[in-house]
């Protein structure tokens, strides 16, 4: 019960349910008022139907949204009730005349709706003629003028669009900025979890369990993928959301380039290393190929925490290309040791296995440009000031190395990081 109970205080469901069903019935309140009294009379003047649909369909999951959502169906529905109006004013209840009117505002409203990056808009000022324009022509008992139903329209959208931002931007809140940063720490776990399950499937001897893992490899592959597409998404409302919190958005567009190419990376490994020798260039050097792993899961493991806590990446990580560079020695002396052996052992297979050394050069690449993304990002927490070139001449157990990544820059361990993202 308690985890249950936990579950519904912290669900982004039930919180966006309750901010649909509060709004809705705060703005239709006027709707049930006894009859024949001023606010019953006054929901029924302005149709206050449309603010409560506008309510609804603005109210999107996170402000950067609602902001879009918001501003290009009020411009929508200035745009249509200004035209139906002028429409009215040329022709009045002439059909033929309407129809030539309604024809030649649909030809740009089509155009915007399929080859514009903003169809919503024309949607919706496709939605807002109808109402207006045809009222006099359908209703001739009607006593609201054109002008009256235009005005009332563009009102009550109005109101609907301010209600939901208010609602988004002050009940539960969600900023695209922080869900961005959520999201990608989920992320990088979701990589290491990959990577692991990769490495894992290295040493397996059974056809059944490599079947297994591989079909359970390729449903996590695409839960990354899906989980990419949504960081793209909220890089987009992101530039919509009005916040004073900086937003350095091409940063988090390069770490997103850089996540989506260790995915592809991973990838390549799965599909090379299942034609690799595994007896020449894995089990040999299991030692060697388990220092390397621990080493890429700990980088990503730091910048998960980075993103998960909005906190400074350490100073030193032990370095994945130094024990990158002792895994490719070994495998290449095993290689040549073999060859020396058996001649004949030469073929596609040692062809996947320089590939996946390849591979794996190009991943340790890109993990150290991701973090020095979150160097850039969240900073670092110095707590060596000066080079020790000149008092130590080789490396102690605590003196940091080669065998260390230095977070404060690949050319210059002293420099200070500068913090371009503020929590």
């Amino acid at each position: 019960m308690s985890k249950l109970a936990r579950d519904a205080k912290h669900s982004s469901h039930l919180r966006h349910a309750l901010k649909n069903a509060a709004g809705v019935a705060l703005l239709s309140t006027p709707a049930f008022f006894p009859q024949g009294s001023a606010g019953l009379r006054w929901f029924t003047l302005v149709h206050g139907q449309w603010m409560i649909i506008s309510y609804v369909w603005v109210l999107e999951t996170n402000t950067g949204a609602t902001w879009r959502v918001g501003y290009l169906r009020l411009l929508g529905t200035i745009i249509g009730a200004v035209y139906a109006y002028i429409m009215w004013l040329i022709c009045h209840r002439n059909p033929y005349g309407l129809v030539a009117m309604v024809t030649a505002a649909d030809i740009p409203i089509t155009w915007i709706i399929i080859h514009s990056n903003i169809p919503s808009l024309g949607v919706v000022a496709s939605v807002t003629l109808p109402p207006i324009v045809l009222s006099q022509y359908l209703s001739l008992a009607t006593n609201i003028s054109t002008l009256d139903l235009a005005v009332y329209r563009g009102a009550m959208i109005g109101i609907g669009i301010v209600a939901a931002l208010l609602m988004n931007s002050l009940v539960f809140p969600r900023h695209s900025r922080v869900l961005f940063l959520n999201h990608t720490s989920r992320l990088l776990g979701l990589l290491s979890h990959l990577y692991l399950n990769l490495s894992r499937d290295l040493f397996h001897n059974s056809y059944t369990d490599m079947r297994h893992d591989k079909h359970k490899t390729l449903k996590l592959e695409l839960q990354i993928r899906n989980a990419l597409h949504r960081l793209s998404s909220l890089m987009a409302s992101m530039r919509d959301e009005l916040s004073l919190v900086p937003k350095p958005v091409h940063h988090y567009r390069q770490v997103v380039l850089k996540l989506q190419k260790v995915l592809d990376l991973m990838a390549g490994l799965r599909k090379i290393r299942e034609k690799i020798p595994r007896n020449i260039t894995v089990f040999p050097v299991l030692k060697e190929r388990r220092e390397f792993v621990s080493c890429v899961c700990i980088s990503l493991f730091a910048c998960e925490h980075v993103f998960r806590a909005r906190q400074p990446l350490p100073q030193f990580l032990p370095s994945s290309r130094q024990a990158l560079d002792v895994l490719t020695n070994q495998i290449e002396s095993r290689i040549q040791h073999a060859l020396e052996e058996d001649k004949s052992l030469v073929g596609v297979s040692l062809a996947y296995s320089l590939a996946e050394v390849e591979l794996m050069k190009d991943m340790v690449d890109t993990i150290e440009d991701l973090l020095e993304l979150c160097r850039q990002l969240f900073g670092t927490s110095t707590w060596l000031t000066q080079s020790w070139s000149g008092v130590y001449t080789d490396d102690g157990p605590g003196t940091p190395g080669d065998s260390w990544y230095g977070a404060l820059g690949r050319d210059n361990g002293v420099m200070r990081a500068q913090h371009i993202f503020a929590s």
